[in-house]
This record gives structure tokens, sequence and C-alpha cells, in this order.
């Protein structure tokens, strides 16, 4: 009886440490920038003046970079640019853009790009949002 309750303690135990350490660990990822994963904002972005798009993000948010998923049709879809939500191309694009023109860089993953661009955006897509030229 007694290793029972022992063991059921300590189970509870437990328990509440990894709660309370998921809880730290969740409130302390923005490592001091928005707080948004997806998101390089114009502050991050005032850092990195002589830089391309291209550049900022390799250094910044590389994982945006890499081909995820595939598509059965055609192999491993890209990644498409989007300007002033206006399709540009493929990752190639980025090279063409300033940081110093750049307002906001955001990542939006396959599923939620093809739910805001259609299936032209299947694999993925990176919005600038850029100031008027």
């Amino acid at each position: 009886m007694n290793r029972r309750v022992i063991a059921t303690l300590a189970v509870a135990a437990c328990m509440a440490l990894g709660l309370s350490l998921g809880v730290t660990a969740c409130a302390s990822t923005s490592g001091g920038d928005s707080g948004d994963r997806d998101l390089i904002t114009a502050d991050q972005l005032a850092e990195l003046q002589n830089m391309t798009a291209y550049d900022a993000i390799r250094r910044l948010k590389p994982t945006w970079l890499r081909k995820r998923g595939t598509d059965s049709f055609r192999g491993v879809p890209g990644l498409v640019v989007m300007v002033n939500e206006v399709r540009q191309g493929g990752v190639s694009v980025l090279n063409s853009y300033q940081i110093r023109d750049v307002e906001q860089i955001r990542y939006l993953d396959p599923r939620s790009a093809t739910m805001k661009y259609g299936t032209q955006a299947s694999g993925g897509a990176i919005e600038l949002d850029v100031g008027a030229e």
C-alpha cells in the first residue's frame, strides 16, 4: 500500500514539474523578437540594412528556405515569393530586394499559403511588405 501511494505521489510530482517546465518554455520562446516565429519585423531588419531579403532570411530564419512536403505530380513544390501580395516568382526573387526597401517579411506554411493564395502556393510562401517604390 505504501509503495502505491509513493508511486502515485511521484507520478503527480513529475506531471506537475513537466507542466511547469512546459509553461515556462512556452513563455520564453520569443527570444526577444516579436514572438511570432513566422515574422521578421522592421526592427530586426534595421540591423541588416546592407543585405538582400534572401540573405536576411538565410541569417535570421534559415528554416524558411528548406523545402517541405511532396506533391505526387510534380515532386517537391517550391516556395513562392509574394511582394505586397502579388506573386513575383520563386526564392531567387528574394535576391532582387534590398532590406532597406522591405518593411517586414512573413513566412506562410504550405497550408496557410494555399488557403490564402490557392494551389500556386502549395509549397508555402514568403511575403515581403515593401514600401512605395
